[in-house]
C-alpha cells in the first residue's frame, strides 16, 4: 500500500482497525481514557506519515507557507473544490445522478462516474476514469436537486448506512465488530464516490464474509 503511493487505501485500513478495536473494547467495558488517548496519538501520526508520504511522491514540489496551509493542501481540498464549481455553474441534472448510480450498482457498466462528467463540464478533457479531482459524495446531493439536494444527502446517506447497520447486529461479537470494520474501511471511498457504492459494496464486499460467518459459526442475525 505505501510503496504504491495510495493514501487512501492506507488510511482505510486504519480506520478498519480503530473502528475493529474500539468495537471490543467497548463491548467488554475495556474502553477507557488511557486507550483513547493512544488511539488519538497514533492517528496524528498517522496523518503525519501520510503528509509525508505526499510530499515524498510529488518530490518536494508542493510548499507549505504556514502550518494552515499544510492542513489546507491535502487530498480533501480538490473535492471541495468540484463541490463550489458545482454550485458557481449550476450544474443540476438529476437524470445523470440517477442514470450513473443505477449503472454503478451493477458492474463492468461503460457510463462516466459523476466526477468525470463534473470535472470536464468545468474543464474539458480535464478528467478521465484514471484521473480526476474526485468528488464528495454529498455533491451528488446538489447535482440532483440544486439546494434541495441538501434533502436527497439527509435521506440517501442515513438509510443507507442504517441499512448498513443491520447486519452488524448479530448473536457474534466478533462478526459485528469485523462488520463494522469493514464498513469503517469503505467510509473514505464513500466520502469520495457517490451512493452507488452503499450497493455495489453489499454484494461485491459484505455478502461473502456474512456467508462465510453463518457456515462456520452458525450467526443469526438478531431481531
Amino acid at each position: 500500500i505505501i510503496i504504491s503511493g495510495s493514501r487512501t487505501d492506507a488510511a482505510s485500513l486504519f480506520l478498519a482497525i480503530v473502528s475493529f478495536e474500539l468495537f471490543l473494547l467497548h463491548a467488554d467495558n475495556l474502553l477507557q481514557k488511557k486507550n483513547i488517548i493512544i488511539i488519538f496519538i497514533l492517528g496524528v501520526v498517522f496523518i503525519f506519515s501520510m503528509s509525508i508520504l505526499r510530499d515524498y511522491r510529488s518530490n518536494g514540489q508542493i510548499e507549505y507557507r504556514d502550518v494552515i496551509e499544510f492542513f489546507i493542501k491535502q487530498d480533501y481540498l480538490s473535492p471541495s473544490l468540484n463541490t463550489l464549481a458545482a454550485i458557481r455553474e449550476e450544474y443540476i441534472f438529476p437524470e445523470k445522478v440517477i442514470k450513473s448510480n443505477i449503472s454503478y450498482s451493477l458492474i463492468m457498466q461503460n457510463v462516466p462516474y459523476l466526477q468525470e462528467e463534473l470535472g470536464n463540464h468545468i474543464i474539458a478533457g480535464s478528467t478521465s476514469r484514471q484521473k480526476s479531482m474526485a468528488m464528495y459524495a454529498l455533491t451528488e446531493g446538489y447535482i440532483f436537486a440544486g439546494f434541495f439536494g441538501v434533502i436527497y444527502n439527509g435521506i440517501v446517506f442515513s438509510i443507507f448506512p442504517l441499512f448498513w447497520r443491520l447486519f452488524a447486529r448479530s448473536n457474534s461479537l466478533h462478526f459485528n465488530a469485523f462488520f463494522i470494520g469493514l464498513f469503517c474501511s469503505q467510509v473514505l471511498n464513500l466520502a469520495r464516490g457517490q451512493s452507488s457504492y452503499f450497493i455495489k459494496d453489499l454484494y461485491l464486499l459484505f455478502l461473502l464474509p456474512l456467508i462465510i460467518f453463518y457456515i462456520c459459526a452458525g450467526m443469526k442475525l438478531l431481531r
